[in-house]
């Protein structure tokens, strides 16, 4: 595996939490054509606000959320539960991946249920990339 050098921090803000309600990452010009190598969740525990000064889910909040990441135009990480990316709530373990180039506007979180979050919260990923 090639070393992490460098790391960005996506907000995802919740407008109005419906269930089944797909949100996208959007166009995140600083990781346009990047290989992502690691990502990592956060919630109010560890994070209490995003950089943009909203709130982060709870880990209840986190519970009802889901991440798919789409390569090219694959949803090759489907679903995959938000709080499984929670460091904290996982051993300390980082989700690692193998050369990933996402295709992040197409990329979206799904929320479904509305326990535990509210509109204006935010989900907050990190992604460690070469």
């Amino acid at each position: 595996m090639k070393p992490v050098k460098k790391h960005y921090l996506v907000e995802i803000n919740i407008p109005n939490p419906t269930a089944g309600q797909r949100i996208y990452l959007g166009d995140i010009p600083e990781l346009r054509h990047v290989t992502t190598e690691q990502m990592e969740s956060y919630n109010s525990s560890i994070l209490s606000f995003s950089p943009a000064q909203n709130a982060v889910v709870n880990q209840t909040g986190g519970s009802n959320v889901v991440v798919t990441l789409v390569e090219a135009s694959t949803e090759d990480i489907y679903q995959l539960p938000y709080n499984s990316l929670t460091k904290s709530l996982n051993g300390g373990d980082v989700t690692e991946y193998q050369n990933k180039k996402f295709n992040l506007p197409k990329s979206y979180i799904t929320l479904l249920g509305t326990a535990s979050l509210s509109a204006g919260q935010s989900v907050v990923l990190s992604f460690y990339y070469y």
